[in-house]
């Protein structure tokens, strides 16, 4: 068979690829792997009658209605019954089956290309329509942070994992490569997710002590950074420094998504806290809390376990690729445990945990329960051998995939491993790891890297990620002109709160000392006003990008356009955690603020020390140095001064530019240089009569042009096309019932 490695194509004899297991256990021969592969990629039935059919579930009655029969996209989609539909027309069965932690299903294979391209382009307009819908149903969602991740949470109920499915990473592909989407989907099958639950409500009252929803998206989320690590890989842009931005990536998502795992673990396990989470509305109707409780046979002992190994192999220097086996080998070894020291039952009042007396009486009563106790204890040691060794060697890692595999295949020759899914799962990947073997032997592949630096990860990590689809590269031709404006404008602005994180006060809140106490409320503020104007400014050149950038024809275009989305979305995240986190230190002071409330606020704080410093001036000053400070002090004043505007339109210029974005405007500006120079010209001018100039807005007056400039960004048309239909059904009612009112006062 062959391999394809970067742009080379790599020849592997069967030789050098391992053994399965025999008889009726056996798994698809080694050399069907890459048609096993390419079915598993390419196959849309699944995804359309399990994702797209479920996100239409998910709408009221009327907009489900229009969408299954009225609107041609998403009724031609999801149309799998008719024998001559788009579907049947492109799929058909095949002889594979794929299997997850807890189902078998038989997998379709493309039999007409032309179809499924037909498919694929009539697919993406029904995601687009129905990512539109979702916004419609969260359109106050920017208001708060709980809004935002409502619309997140709504898309992870189908809308996500469709799209990725067309383009060709489909459940069944990334399950192939790792068992980390079992332990997501495990969370999601159990959800409620609905346009009409209340979410956000949810979200507000359940969320902070119960994550379920923050588990929910993070897992989503992570298995972008899988998938991007594999299109780099495949396409050959997989360098040391994004393999090094991958792994610290996927470290910190499993870090956050095991700190989520462990407050939503605690829940489950109280009586008391279980009845209120099974009253809340969380679940669907047919589950219960605590089937994603990890030692449930329905939970999510999968997700926590594949983070485990991915956490710990990164830390040692393993291999992304090679870890979707040690995580399989840790399912394997929870599971079994999970049902050796536990009954299983996914019902809390069934559930029994049985003490370490009751298992060693078991073990002493019955010699089989005795042999599988010692096997369970080899399976631990084998994975604490690779927990606590530092790959740095080829024979190593070798060492370590054997001893995991062999232990694999005598477990389930013996019984002791019964969960052929999971077994089945474990050697695709081992085959997929063998292959791998074959390159490392050859120079093709490293066999360990660098362990990930942990002083790097989580905050730049994500800032990281979302610069690298933002600056997804042009072709050739047009690099050379170089980079756009708008480009380095948000590039920089986002480059600039790399860090920042680094920069949060130390936490002297709960110190007795007055004084210090001072000086931490004094830090606090200086650093959120100081982060907030950043987060600001990113988000006006954000929307700058997005305006001249509207629809790029390029799929390169089109990621850079998703980038700057991404961040635009994180640094409103972020302005609202500021709120938030003065809120809980300094109630006093910034007791429930909003985004504008706290923006008008940090530009009158300046705008009074500015006034300040000019009013305790003896004389205007003569020197540039001087000059260029008393520049920067009318601005500050002139900004605080359309801050506090009874115009609207003035105050909605300065909450659409914000204070950086209008400094820089007034800066830049002839107008405002002509005006500060007269000042500075005029022998009668005192800094107290300059102090009334800028303060009663007689210089905002001046300076018109600026505004005429800057216009409210042009809204784009967000609104779906079952909106627009009704609207205008809606219309044309109104019209027939003003004739027919016409009509009777004749």
């Amino acid at each position: 068979m062959k391999e394809i490695d970067n742009n080379h194509v790599v020849e592997l004899n069967e030789n050098e690829l391992p053994n399965l297991l025999d008889g009726e256990q056996s798994l698809a021969p080694i050399e069907n792997m890459k048609e096993f592969e390419n079915i598993s990629k390419n196959d849309l039935y699944v995804p359309v009658n399990e994702y797209l059919n479920t996100v239409i579930s998910q709408l009221p009655a009327d907009q489900r209605n229009y969408y299954e029969n009225d609107f041609e996209p998403t009724s031609i989609a999801i149309d799998s019954v008719d024998d001559d539909s788009l579907l049947n027309q492109t799929y058909v069965q095949s002889e594979y089956t794929s299997s997850s932690f807890r189902t078998t299903r038989r997998m379709y294979k493309v039999m007409n290309e032309s179809t499924k391209k037909e498919y694929i382009s009539i697919g993406k307009k029904a995601y687009e329509e129905l990512d539109k819908v979702m916004d419609e149903h969260t359109k106050d969602a920017e208001a708060s942070a709980d809004g935002l991740l409502e619309r997140e949470v709504l898309k992870c109920g189908g809308l996500k994992q469709f799209k990725r499915s067309l383009d060709g990473f489909t459940d069944n592909y990334i399950s192939y490569k790792t068992p980390f989407m079992d332990g997501v989907k495990s969370i999601n099958a159990c959800t409620a997710i609905s346009c009409g639950n209340n979410i956000k409500d949810k979200i507000s009252k359940y969320n902070k002590d119960f994550p379920i929803y923050s588990l929910l998206v993070k897992g989503e989320s992570s298995l972008d950074d899988f998938i991007n690590y594999w299109k780099d890989k495949e396409s050959g842009h997989l360098n040391e420094e994004k393999e090094e931005f991958y792994r610290n990536n996927i470290y910190s998502d499993c870090s956050e998504i095991l700190n989520y795992a462990d407050k939503i673990e605690a829940k489950l396990i109280n009586p008391v806290e279980h009845e209120k989470l099974d009253k809340s509305g969380i679940f669907d109707t047919k589950n219960k809390p605590f089937h994603i409780y990890s030692l449930s046979h329905r939970g999510m002992g999968p997700l926590i376990s594949s983070c485990t190994a991915y956490k710990d192999g990164l830390k040692n220097g393993w291999p992304i690729d090679d870890l979707g086996l040690v995580a399989g080998f840790k399912g394997i070894l929870d599971s079994c445990k999970a049902l050796y020291i536990s009954n299983g039952e996914d019902d809390l009042k069934r559930f029994t945990l049985y003490s370490p007396k009751e298992l060693k009486e078991k073990a002493k009563n019955n010699p089989n329960e005795k042999n599988k106790q010692d096997f369970y204890d080899k399976l631990s040691k084998a994975y604490s051998n690779f927990q606590e060794t530092p790959l740095k060697s080829k024979k190593d890692r070798l060492n370590i995939i054997n001893t995991m595999h062999n232990l694999v295949q005598e477990g389930f020759k013996k019984g002791y491993i019964n969960n052929k899914n999971q077994v089945s799962n474990f050697e695709n990947i081992y085959q997929q790891v063998n292959v791998r073997t074959a390159l490392i032997e050859r120079g093709k592949e490293p066999a360990f890297h660098k362990p990930v630096n942990t002083d790097k990860l989580s905050f730049d990590a994500t800032i990281n990620n979302m610069m690298n689809t933002f600056n997804s590269k042009r072709s050739a031709f047009f690099a050379m002109s170089g980079e756009s404006d708008e480009h380095k404008n948000l590039r920089e602005a986002t480059e600039a709160i790399i860090g920042q994180d680094k920069k949060y006060p130390k936490d002297s809140v709960y110190s007795e000392d007055k004084k210090e106490r001072i000086n931490y409320v004094d830090s606090l503020e200086n650093y959120s006003e100081d982060y907030f104007e950043k987060l600001d400014y990113i988000i006006l050149q954000s929307k700058k990008y997005q305006k001249e950038n509207p629809d790029p024809n390029t799929p390169a275009g089109k990621e850079r356009l998703k980038g700057a989305k991404e961040i635009e979305a994180f640094a409103k995240k972020e302005q609202l955690k500021i709120l938030e986190d003065l809120k809980e230190q300094i109630p006093d002071l910034y007791p429930n603020n909003t985004i504008e409330d706290y923006r008008f606020l940090t530009a009158s704080k300046k705008m009074y020390t500015s006034l300040e410093k000019i009013k305790n001036m003896d004389e205007l000053p003569g020197d540039n140095k001087g000059k260029a400070e008393l520049f920067d002090d009318a601005i500050n004043i002139m900004v605080g001064r359309f801050a506090n505007s009874n115009t609207e339109s003035v105050k909605q210029l300065f909450n659409n530019l914000g204070a950086k974005g209008l400094a820089d405007e007034l800066r830049n500006s002839k107008e405002f240089k002509t005006l500060c120079n007269s000042y500075l010209k005029d022998k009668t001018m005192t800094p107290q009569k300059l102090m009334n100039e800028l303060y009663t807005g007689k210089a905002v007056d001046k300076l018109k042009k600026i505004q005429q400039k800057n216009k409210s960004f042009e809204k784009k048309d967000t609104k779906s096309a079952y909106t627009k239909d009704k609207e205008a059904k809606e219309q044309v009612a109104k019209k027939q019932a003003a004739k027919k009112q016409a009509v009777k006062g004749k």
